[in-house]
């Protein structure tokens, strides 16, 4: 075991003393510093909120106009298939040779359409599905 003088053993008091001063102020410095970061991060996040909120209500809207829109195609849809349910039918009573769907087509058609799925045999057949 080494050993000191008093003088060099006071130097590395002084020494440790020092450094750990050195090391309170880095961790009140670290600190502070974190708090800064915290606050200018909750600042960041509240000024953003508005242009978010503004940002979400803006694809909720647009979600929206291509829901309603696919049910409008989806309805043209229905009254297109209904109308060449009734031009087949037509022709048919009236003793004339009626072209219709291929079978995948009407079945696509069927597909789309909510509601025509519980009769889709019978209404492939209506559509003259082959």
């Amino acid at each position: 075991m080494q050993t000191g003088t008093t003088e060099e053993v006071r130097a590395l008091d002084e020494e440790l003393s020092a450094a750990e001063i050195h090391a309170e102020q880095l961790r009140m410095q670290r600190d502070a510093l974190t708090d800064r970061r915290n606050e200018a991060r909750a600042r960041e996040a509240s000024e953003a909120l508005p242009a978010y909120v503004e940002s979400l209500e803006a694809e909720v809207e647009a979600i929206e106009r291509l829901v309603n829109e696919l049910a409008e195609k989806r309805e043209e849809l229905r009254t297109r298939a209904n109308q060449l349910n009734n031009l087949r039918a037509t022709a048919l009573r009236g003793g004339h040779p009626a072209a219709g769907a291929s079978s995948d087509l009407a079945y696509r058609v069927i597909a789309q359409v909510p509601g025509m799925q519980r009769h889709a045999v019978d209404m492939a057949e209506r559509m003259g599905a082959s």
